[in-house]
């Protein structure tokens, strides 16, 4: 069971691409870890799972 996944997902501001076709899967249990340069691409990530997280629930 797959406690995250993501399929393409993908987020852009204007000219700008902070997320470009992710897939994702986190299966119950496991840790993992966001590597990568400074930049908007982690914490554009965070933010986009944690909208859907809150979705999902309501």
């Amino acid at each position: 069971m797959h406690i995250l996944s993501t399929d393409k997902l993908s987020l852009r501001f204007d000219q700008c691409i902070a997320v470009d076709a992710l897939t994702l899967l986190v299966a119950t249990g496991e840790m993992f870890f966001l590597l990568g340069r400074n930049g908007v691409e982690r914490r554009s990530l965070i933010n986009i799972l944690t909208i859907l997280c809150v979705i999902r629930v309501i």
